[in-house]
């Protein structure tokens, strides 16, 4: 088995930059995102996972992607999730508390999203990328901002 960890830390940039023929970026993503759905234990590959997400958050994973996809797919992914976002959010894991909150009525589990979000919004190590689309989920939401 691959190890997925490995393949993640050893993206870089470059590899997602569309200016360059050779980059190979996405297909890797693509190839991860299968492997995450196949995986025999799913949840052992959700640290490398945001932990990726975090370190390129300058970088076009795909809108949402293939590691979204199969992160929604296998489930479980939620409490990943919130380490990451309370640790550094990035435009993609706020894209994903946006979308648990597109798809939950659960006002405990809404309570939880709308609170990262708002943490989000002055957190030190977000980009103004990422307060910024905060901003934008809060607002999407109906919450105060």
């Amino acid at each position: 088995m691959v190890d997925l960890a490995s393949v993640l830390a050893n993206l870089e940039p470059s590899d997602f930059d569309p200016m360059r023929v050779e980059a190979r970026g996405s297909e890797t993503l693509a190839q991860v995102g299968n492997a995450i759905e196949t995986h025999e234990n799913p949840a052992a590959t959700f640290a490398a996972v945001f932990s990726f997400m975090e370190r390129m958050q300058s970088c076009d994973l795909g809108a949402p992607g293939p590691l979204v996809h199969a992160l929604e797919a296998v489930g479980g992914y939620e409490s990943e999730l919130t380490t990451s976002v309370m640790r550094k959010p990035t435009s993609l894991t706020l894209w994903m508390v946006n979308r648990i909150l597109n798809a939950t009525n659960d006002p405990q589990l809404r309570s939880r999203c709308l609170k990262l979000l708002a943490r989000s919004v002055n957190h030190q190590l977000a980009s103004p990328e990422a307060r910024a689309d905060a901003v934008r989920f809060l607002k999407h939401q109906g919450a105060a901002v």
